[in-house]
Parts: structure tokens; sequence; C-alpha cells
């Protein structure tokens, strides 16, 4: 969305929590690239303690992410830490998600 992030953590398909929030100004200019990696740097960030030395698998719409490419700083920066909890980034075609 150019307006909000939201996020959905589940466990054998059973919803556990879910993240949301508005962009600030600044935010809603990000690429949409930039907008997919915040709304998982945050949700990694909020659930850190229920994430973090678990597999994860984060499921996106943006195919984008699925490759090691680094056109920021700021991109760099959070794909950087997104690697500390080594998830697996499947992508998911828009209309199956």
């Amino acid at each position: 969305s150019k307006v909000q992030l939201g996020a959905v953590i589940s466990q054998e398909s059973k919803p556990i929590a879910f993240y949301s929030r508005k962009l600030t100004d600044t935010q809603t200019r990000y690429t949409t690239t930039e907008r997919e990696l915040l709304s998982i740097v945050e949700t990694l960030k909020e659930f850190r303690n229920i994430l973090l030395g678990q597999q994860i698998v984060v499921h996106m719409d943006h195919k984008n992410l699925t490759f090691a490419t680094f056109n920021s700083d700021r991109v760099m920066r959070w794909r950087f830490f997104i690697e500390e909890y080594s998830p697996d980034l499947k992508y998911i075609e828009g209309e199956k998600t």
C-alpha cells in the first residue's frame, strides 16, 4: 500500500500476530521495494522476541525482493538486518496472495 504497512505472522496456517501502521509523509515517497522491505523490517523488529531463531518464510508479491539487489544504502541496511533472521523469501503472484 502507498499509505500503510501490514503483515501477518502465522504458524501452521493460523494467524498468531498482526502488524500495521500508517506510513509517514516521507515513507509514502519510498519506492515499492522500499515500502515492502520496510514492512518486513518493522514486523521483524516488533516481534523479535518470537521470531529470532525460528525458521521464517516471508511470502510477498514483490518479486524484486527475492533477489539480492542493493540499489540504495537504505535497502542494503534493511537487507542486512533481515538476513540476521535467515528468512526464506518466497514470491507469490499478486492474484494468489
